[in-house]
């Protein structure tokens, strides 16, 4: 659906039984934040749409986890997102040797979030917010091995979440690829 913003606010209607992920893009769509409600949880969305990875987004258990681990890591996730505009900039700008201090500090803070979301998920093993910072912060940054510890801590309901499913089945096959694993058959 399309909202309209009206001095700053909006507001939308639902109806969802289960936790529903609902994106809401902005920007014409180039900047995209994701809302996680269920009925009769009321929202609360405040930020700065040029850090949309700090966008706080208040109401609802799994809301209020994501927005504290955002606040605690306000200034990494900030300058995580200077260094790639920054590194985006050097690349239109014929610059892209400049890069490479700048690659190194970006990988620096990715490890720095992944072993804090990798924390979070220890403190929080039984809500869904534990498995989007997985998906978020370790998928791309952590050996499968790893997620997979990870994974076992995971209980409850976030264990029912289809989220929790298909993270289990990508750590699955991506243990599977793993060194000094057999093939899979293809041809």
């Amino acid at each position: 659906d399309t909202l309209d913003i009206i001095r700053g606010k909006f507001s939308y209607r639902g109806y969802s039984d289960s936790l529903q992920a609902f994106t809401l893009y902005l920007e014409e769509r180039s900047i995209w934040i994701t809302v996680w409600a269920r009925n009769k949880d009321h929202i609360k969305i405040s930020g700065d749409v040029n850090y949309p990875e700090l966008i706080q987004i208040e109401g609802g258990e799994v809301n209020n986890l994501l927005t504290a681990f955002k606040k605690d890591n306000r200034d990494i996730i900030k300058r995580k997102q200077d260094l790639r505009e920054t590194i985006k900039a050097n690349e239109e700008t014929d610059l892209p040797a400049s890069n490479e201090a700048f690659y190194f500090e970006l990988a620096e803070l990715k490890t720095i979030l992944k072993n804090n979301a990798l924390s979070f998920v220890e403190n929080y093993p039984s809500s869904v917010a534990s498995l989007i910072l997985l998906n978020d912060y370790v998928l791309e940054n952590e050996e499968p091995e790893k997620i997979a510890q990870s994974l076992s801590l995971i209980t409850g309901s976030a264990k029912e979440n289809r989220m929790y499913v298909m993270l289990n089945n990508l750590v699955s096959r991506l243990l599977a690829l793993s060194l000094h694993k057999k093939a899979p058959e293809f041809n």
